[in-house]
């Protein structure tokens, strides 16, 4: 026993979809439509100025032929359906050949173009005759720029004052030269010739009719809208903090005042502290007084390895600042973004030179990827503020986060003594 499918109403096959774009049905490409067999129309639309072009010296091809053929054949196989051919209005024919575009308007060629559609597409070959003419259907005027020079096959619609052949068809083909500048349009001719059925308009009272499990549908209904909601404030959420992340992260990349922002940022969260406050005189760029210790830092983002003019150059704005303030007790923090053009798992080591020069000016230097490591402990609570500070009040030369792990086992010691 076969199994017995209700076919769907209409599909539209068009390379113009947007003119179809509220249209209530199915609506495919000249290049994928689905199965003609599964509808019971099928409207192809022949109207578009790109598929009349062809690059060579002649009439009797297009460039996208294939695209005809492949319907051709599914036309051909189809044994169900009404199939709607609905041909081009005056446009122009381009032909591109000797590195030059060639016009010519189809009323100038219908010969050529009923051929070009009955050898690629398999319609009939019909005369056409250029003729500017309007079709009234339901209360809509509709424009066409050829009729049909043939009077056999059902003749469906004739334009309004010359009476002549626009739509017709044989057997379960039928074609037609109206024009159609939406779905709208389309439409109304399809319920004029008895191709769909359009369902009456319920009346404003029907909607508060409730039969059979309408109440528990609705109900049903508004719980997934509620629990919707919920999802689409926890994917904004998610996004949100995605977002925050990424910002953070961008210390692997960037310089400038783009990187002094984020980690400062970073700092005042790790530290417990508050930069806004912070003047920048063109100096260090962040000054943190915590406790006993003033921690004057550099921020840099370059694509070199750390070099001793970066370490120079923060020993001379904290020498500086202790002629100024001889009462503070500094500690020089060059927080660097180095070789920031490439990825953090392939940079070079800072060299040894670099690391011993940072000990004797008691300079800790940190670089990009591992302060975002300490952030993410500090978020993670892995690491308090205190353990932070006492870290990096400590040491000196090349920062690593195992020096936390060396700082924690000092201080037991200390306490066991």
């Amino acid at each position: 026993m076969k199994n017995s499918f209700e076919l769907l109403p209409l599909q539209i096959i068009t390379d113009n979809a947007t003119k179809f774009n509220d249209a209530d049905c199915k609506v495919s490409s000249l290049t994928s439509p689905e199965s003609l067999d599964s509808f019971k129309v099928n409207v192809i639309d022949l109207d578009s100025k790109s598929l009349w072009k062809y690059d060579g010296n002649n009439f009797s091809k297009i460039n996208d032929y294939k695209k005809l053929n492949n319907l051709k054949a599914m036309i051909t196989k189809s044994r169900k359906t009404k199939i709607i051919f609905c041909y081009p209005s005056n446009l122009q024919f381009d032909r591109y050949y000797n590195k030059q575009h060639y016009y010519t308007d189809l009323k100038d060629i219908p010969n050529s173009l009923s051929e070009i559609l009955n050898k690629e597409l398999g319609c009939k070959m019909i005369p056409l005759i250029y003729e500017n003419n309007k079709t009234t259907v339901k209360e809509k005027t509709l424009s066409s720029t050829f009729f049909f020079d043939y009077q056999g096959g059902d003749q469906k619609l004739k334009s309004d004052m010359s009476e002549h052949p626009v739509l017709f068809g044989v057997l379960n083909k039928y074609y037609t030269t109206l024009h159609f500048e939406n779905s709208s349009e389309l439409m109304s001719v399809l319920e004029e010739i008895g191709f769909v059925e359009t369902e009456e308009a319920a009346p404003l009272w029907f909607g508060g009719v409730e039969f059979f499990n309408d109440v528990q549908l609705k109900q049903k209904r508004e719980e997934k809208e509620r629990q919707m909601k919920e999802l689409d404030q926890a994917i904004r959420d998610i996004d949100l903090e995605l977002l925050m992340n990424r910002r953070f992260k961008s210390i692997l990349y960037t310089n400038g005042k783009e990187l002094e922002h984020t980690v400062q940022e970073i700092l005042e969260q790790v530290m417990d502290c508050r930069l806004s406050d912070f003047q920048d005189l063109k100096k260090e760029d962040f000054l943190i007084k915590k406790e006993d210790v003033s921690f004057i830092g550099e921020i840099k983002g370059v694509n070199t390895n750390v070099k001793n003019s970066f370490i120079s150059q923060l020993d001379n704005h904290a020498d500086e600042r202790a002629d100024n303030h001889p009462e503070e007790n500094l500690k020089r923090l060059l927080i660097i973004n180095d070789q920031r053009d490439q990825d953090p798992a392939t940079r070079e080591p800072v060299a040894e030179e670099q690391i011993e020069k940072a000990k004797r000016s008691k300079c800790l230097i940190i670089r990009t990827p591992d302060l975002l490591k300490v952030y993410e402990m500090f978020k993670m609570g892995e690491l308090t503020t205190n353990q932070i500070y006492e870290c990096f009040s400590e040491n000196s030369g090349l920062f690593k986060t195992e020096m936390f792990l060396e700082n924690k086992k000092r201080m037991e010691e200390a306490d066991d003594k």
